[in-house]
């Protein structure tokens, strides 16, 4: 038995049988299906190839369904925009203009404070909250680069009123578990009643999955050890975090 699982998510680059197989010879243990992206089809397909594949090499592959969770967003740009470092940018919740950066939350703008930091593309900008009126927010570059359309933005300091499992996440879930996936991870869990919710709304529908606490908030690090007693198991993602 290996102690140390490899997870690798499954898309357009490796969803073909020669190309799954190589990964699996090379010692691949859990097949990942990112529900940020792609269609039920999609993902259906994958799931008959993953089955196929095992049974031809003879290795077990667990397949995890990642759900998409409220993943709060940079809205439609005309096109890609350079922040610089140390310079002052305005994000806009609602009555956007040519200079201010859209962004899909309407709530974010009333929901953080000044100190409050934001992260961009997974870490790879970040600024500090300034000041903000309920509808736009003012905010200082710490670390400038590109942004692009419906880029990610995480709240590092602060504390948001959405919930982790939406009304998408519950669409995914029990499309994946009727498909006969192995488990199911919850993104941006921020409270153990997120993962009592979506355990509570399987049972409901017939299921018993295993569900995996995403830990990528600041409410998840505050609650991480009541997170772990309800959870059967916990990730880490490396950017959002």
């Amino acid at each position: 038995m290996n102690f140390a699982k490899i997870v690798a998510t499954i898309g357009p680059a490796s969803e073909k049988e020669e190309i799954f197989s190589s990964l699996v010879k090379a010692g691949l243990s859990v097949a990942r299906l990112n529900f940020s992206h792609g269609s039920h089809d999609e993902h259906g397909k994958r799931i008959a190839m993953i089955r196929t594949v095992s049974k031809k090499v003879k290795k077990d592959v667990a397949i995890l369904a990642d759900l998409c969770g409220p993943k709060i967003r940079v809205g439609e740009l005309p096109s890609p925009r350079t922040l610089n470092a140390k310079s002052v940018v305005t994000f806009s919740c609602a009555n956007h203009t040519e200079t201010s950066i859209p962004v899909q939350y309407i709530k974010l703008a009333q929901e953080v404070k000044k100190g409050t930091t934001l992260m961009l593309d997974d870490g790879k900008l970040s600024c500090v909250v300034e000041k903000t009126d309920g509808t736009y927010i003012t905010a200082r570059m710490l670390v400038g680069g590109e942004l692009k359309s419906r880029k990610g933005i995480n709240v590092i300091n602060g504390m948001l009123s959405v919930r982790a499992f939406t009304d998408k996440d519950k669409k995914d879930v029990l499309f994946a578990a009727k498909a006969g996936v192995d488990c199911v991870a919850l993104s941006f869990v921020r409270s153990p009643k997120d993962i009592l919710d979506i355990k509570a709304f399987l049972k409901k529908n017939g299921f018993n999955l295993p569900v995996i606490a995403k830990i990528e908030t600041e409410e998840a690090i505050t609650y991480l050890e009541e997170i772990v007693k309800v959870s059967d198991g916990s990730m880490v993602p490396r950017g959002d975090l």
